[in-house]
């Protein structure tokens, strides 16, 4: 008697959800779905806003956390080491602008971390620099 009434409550319930849901019903969901999906969307673009924001840098790398003073060293140092890199080693950089751009890429990063383990000095001279002419627009 129990398996009975269990079973014709559980196909009634099977048959309620084989109709069609009314319109009314149907366009209140789409509603639903559609806040849903805009406020997915803006929860991904905030979520990527604060990736980019910290963006990655190697456990070991200190390039990240270049002040900047850094920054600019390792700017000069990037055209220093980009200009000592070989012109025609194609096995290694590749041919063309891809190759190029894969030289650039790694004088850039060598010279960021140059200029984060103190590089050549050209950031502390300009701290030191800037620091002394302080005192003198004070007076």
């Amino acid at each position: 008697m129990i398996l009975s009434s269990l079973a014709s409550s559980v196909s009634a319930t099977a048959i309620e959800r084989d109709r069609p849901a009314p319109a009314a019903a149907q366009s209140a969901g789409a509603a639903d779905f559609a806040d849903l999906v805009s406020a997915k969307k803006a929860q991904a673009a905030a979520e990527a806003a604060r990736d980019e924001a910290t963006r990655f840098h190697h456990q070991t790398s200190r390039s990240g956390e270049l002040e900047p003073l850094q920054r600019f060293e390792s700017f000069v140092l990037r055209s220093f080491v980009e200009s000592m890199l070989p012109d025609k080693n194609t096995s290694f950089f590749g041919t063309g602008t891809a190759g190029q751009i894969w030289k650039s890429m790694l004088a850039e990063k060598i010279g960021d971390e140059m200029a984060a383990s103190g590089g050549i000095g050209i950031a502390d001279m300009l701290a030191k620099r800037e620091a002394s002419a302080a005192p003198a627009d004070k007076t």
